[in-house]
């Protein structure tokens, strides 16, 4: 039985997006990705991240 994360470190919201570390690391202070700290580690959750996608799929899709 495979579980579905809830949440990934920051190597694998990188490997997952197919976005360079540095250009994650920007969208999490300009506010656009949520993050949560667990100790010294940054996670993001499956959700934040789901919603993260939606935003810059609403940027790319061109308005009639």
């Amino acid at each position: 039985m495979t579980v579905e994360k809830l949440a990934l470190r920051i190597p694998e919201v990188v490997e997952a997006c197919g976005i360079g570390r540095t250009r994650l690391y920007e969208e999490i202070r300009a506010g656009r990705l949520e993050v949560l700290h667990v100790g010294r580690r940054t996670i993001v959750t499956a959700a934040a991240l789901r919603e993260y996608l939606d935003l810059l799929r609403a940027e790319q899709v061109p308005h009639a």
